[in-house]
């Protein structure tokens, strides 16, 4: 029954093999297969089913030959029903930022060749890193910024110089995988991004070339031209599959480069993932470190590499800037903490609360105005 074995190999997205392109698709269903586009997404080629022999589990994966994997893109058929591939790693054509799409996504096969050089990791430690959070299309994206490419990988690029010269060493972006903006339960845009996604691909909205893989991979060679790194945020529901976390993970150290991941949700393996030999030298930020062995860890790479965000030092800090008494020793003393086993991040603002110039506008929260009524945000 399972004649096509070879075709299970992870991880589990559209590529080429000598033998054509691999397909793999996750579903219970009999009737189902790939439907093939032209690369603009607008004509289709062909409809494939997956046979019985295509399958081991839930799982269907097929070698499709007689096409040009530069020149076609694709979507899965389940019954009559037309899904995109959540392991796609792009996307056909445009679409407008905001826009609810009215039918599914086609997908791309493979990201293109990419000259990394001599491109490597400069894995700077915890205490000598200084990190810059950014949200990539809000970073740019206002004319004062005084970019070309505004809201784009391409325009953190072109900001480089100046987050290196005030001292950051690390950027750190908010989700900056491809998702889909548009909420149907709240009738708004997701702007933040922490939701479900296509984890496997770079947001075509934040590309400035229509290329985002590339686009990425350009912003990570110039960061480490630099010596500087790149920390990626990705947000998993709780019943997201652990082994699918792992996979995402090596998929971008790999085919990236990417230095450190922020993740969150809560169900994070933080066990599976530092066990992992491949993420090994990656940085890895979570709220949830009780399942990490620490002992097991150090013995495997002399260096910290499992850290998390400090929300206990902004407050003090927030205090002692207003000028509140009392402050200073607790600040130092905060400063001063450094953790054996992980790093410990100490920041004064996030998207979660006051921006920096809140830090030195107000003395309290003023958040009438975005429907919340001051429910959110820390004070």
């Amino acid at each position: 029954m399972y004649e096509n074995r070879s075709n299970f190999i992870f991880p589990l997205i559209a590529q080429m093999t000598e033998k054509g392109i691999r397909f793999c698709l996750e579903t219970g269903a009999s009737d189902c297969g790939i439907v093939i586009f032209d690369k603009e997404g607008e004509k289709e080629l062909s409809r494939i089913p997956f046979e019985s022999s295509d399958r081991i589990g839930n799982l269907y994966c097929k070698t499709v030959s007689g096409f040009d994997a530069s020149g076609i893109s694709y979507v899965f058929y389940i019954n009559d029903e037309l899904i995109s591939d959540p392991r796609a790693t792009g996307f056909a054509g445009g679409r407008e930022y905001g826009a609810r799409p009215e039918t599914a996504l086609k997908a791309l096969v493979g990201t293109g060749e990419f000259d990394w050089e001599d491109d490597k990791t400069p894995f700077l430690s915890y205490e000598d890193s200084f990190w810059y959070l950014l949200h990539v299309r809000g970073f740019t994206k206002s004319p004062s910024s005084g970019v070309k490419a505004k809201g784009t990988f391409s325009g953190i690029i072109e900001k480089l110089d100046h987050l290196s010269s005030i001292g950051i060493t690390t950027i750190e972006l908010q989700p900056a995988y491809d998702f889909i903006e548009w909420d149907d339960e709240t009738g708004r845009i997701n702007y933040w991004g922490y939701k479900e996604g296509f984890y496997y691909a770079p947001k075509k909205a934040y590309s400035y070339s229509g290329d985002p893989a590339k686009e990425f991979k350009e912003l990570v060679k110039a960061l480490h031209k630099r010596g500087m790194e790149i920390c990626m945020q990705f947000y998993f529901a709780p019943d997201y599959p652990e082994s699918e976390v792992l996979e995402i993970l090596r998929y971008w150290v790999v085919n990236f480069h990417v230095d450190a991941f922020h993740l969150m949700g809560l169900n994070i393996p933080m066990r599976l993932i530092t066990s992992d030999s491949l993420l090994a030298g990656t940085k890895i930020l979570s709220d949830h470190l009780e399942n990490v062995n620490f002992e097991k860890l150090k013995k495997r790479f002399k260096k910290r590499v499992v850290g998390f965000y400090n929300d206990d030092f902004q407050y003090p800090l927030r205090r002692l800037i207003k000028s509140d008494e009392g402050q200073v020793s607790e600040c130092l003393s905060m400063l001063r903490s450094n953790p054996e086993d992980f790093g410990r991040i100490n920041f004064l603002s996030s998207y979660r609360g006051f921006t920096l110039m809140d830090m030195v506008s107000y003395d309290r929260k003023h958040n009438e105005e975005n429907g919340e009524d001051g429910r959110d945000g820390s004070d």
